[in-house]
């Protein structure tokens, strides 16, 4: 979908509310990654639990830095199987019920690309999450774990949005400095224990939990 295609939808309903990212978020990715590539090709000598405690993302495994495993990595990307089948993150389903019910939520703003659409949408019906627009990035836009291509791309969705999309649950500390640049007015709920030393402003707000984030979002809705 693109942006002029999102900022209709929402007009058009006469809703607002907050937008949720997916990995990391509601579904547990990167164990699920690292898994997948661990049975593809297991490191000599290493352990799964050595991989899943040294490295975040699979592309930072030294050992899968190869053709083989980049072809591997890409495959699954665009793999509707392998992404309607990524386990969910503990409270995360209850949560996102709990926001719908209080503020609602306006859309689902991932980056994973449009090819896995269907799985993705499988995904979220199969574990029962409220219904709500799909927003996936386009092919042309860069994934890379440490670039601002894919955080760009998400705060220049939300600037068009507001103030349909007043808010966004995200775990990527990246996107902090993304939607300074586009003048996001509205807040991050930075979801996740990891991002702590991430200094909360005006407009992030620091949820180690998901109890923290359906706080914040409650108390940040007073003002709608």
């Amino acid at each position: 979908m693109q942006i002029s295609d999102l900022v209709a939808t929402l007009r058009a309903r006469k809703t607002q509310g907050v937008a949720l990212d997916i990995d990391e978020t509601l579904a547990d990715s990167n164990p699920h990654w690292l898994r997948a590539m661990y049975a593809f090709a297991p490191p000599p000598g290493r352990s799964f639990e050595d991989i899943r405690q040294q490295h975040k993302f699979a592309e930072d495994v030294p050992e899968w830095r190869t053709p083989q495993a980049y072809a591997r990595i890409h495959a699954l990307l665009h793999s509707n199987e392998f992404h309607a089948d990524i386990p969910l993150i503990p409270d995360a389903l209850e949560s996102a019920r709990e926001i719908h019910e209080t503020v609602g939520i306006t859309a689902y703003i991932t980056a994973r690309p449009e090819a896995v659409r269907a799985g993705t949408l499988t995904w979220l019906e199969r574990h029962g999450f409220p219904s709500a627009p799909v927003i996936m990035r386009d092919e042309d836009v860069d994934i890379s774990a440490h670039g601002d291509g894919k955080n760009g791309w998400k705060a220049r969705m939300l600037a068009a949005a507001y103030p349909s999309i007043w808010g966004i649950v995200d775990d990527n500390p990246g996107l902090t400095r993304t939607l300074r640049q586009v003048n996001y007015p509205g807040t991050l709920f930075l979801y996740g224990p990891q991002w702590q030393p991430t200094d909360p402003s005006p407009t992030v707000v620091l949820c180690p939990t998901w109890d923290d984030v359906v706080s914040a979002v409650r108390i940040r809705s007073c003002a709608w």
